[in-house]
């Protein structure tokens, strides 16, 4: 999906409370800009489209995956622990290091993907789905720059949980008569 896809399938997902937990995975294409300079715009094009049918043969049904920009890709997984989030993001890691993509006249391009992931449960109160998918994101795309950082071609996990800012913490629902008792 497009980013903006993305963001609605989710949303409406986390916001239906259709799972009791979810995990994101931010997949990227390590040293794309690398690809695109030295073999073509035509060579990360089709990179790029390899890589994305790699990751949505990987994800299952009720996944939703989207392309969050760039060479960067973004997974979420309804009711899935950090555990089989790592599974998942291990196995794209691991799959991408061995694929060769031909390109017309007949070059094979090799690539590899760094990743990071984070889960967290699905508060039953909350109020706006967005702000548990920023913090999920937030915190996956962290753990996604250690990945870079540590020397690419890996998948690295958040901090095993997720923590909404205080600021955008769900509210407790109120009742009427609590509201009218103030």
């Amino acid at each position: 999906y497009t980013r903006t896809a993305f963001f609605e399938l989710a949303s409406n997902l986390v916001g239906r409370h259709a799972a009791r937990s979810c995990a994101i995975v931010m997949a990227d294409i390590d040293r794309f800009k690398a690809i695109n300079d030295t073999l073509g715009h035509a060579a990360g094009d089709t990179t790029l489209a390899h890589a994305a049918r790699l990751i949505a043969g990987a994800v299952r049904l009720s996944d939703i995956v989207g392309r969050y920009g760039g060479e960067e890709f973004c997974i979420l997984l309804p009711d899935c622990t950090s555990r089989q989030a790592g599974e998942l993001a291990a196995r794209l890691v691991d799959e991408a290091a061995r694929q060769k993509v031909r390109h017309r006249d007949g070059l094979c391009i090799e690539y590899t993907i760094s990743a990071g992931y984070a889960a967290a449960d699905i508060p039953a109160t909350l109020d706006d789905p967005t702000e548990l998918l920023s913090a999920l994101l937030e915190q996956a795309d962290q753990a996604l720059y250690r990945a870079k950082n540590e020397g690419r071609n890996r998948a690295v996990a958040a901090p095993e949980q997720v923590i909404l800012n205080p600021a955008v913490r769900p509210r407790p629902r109120v009742s009427e008569e609590a509201l009218a008792a103030r």
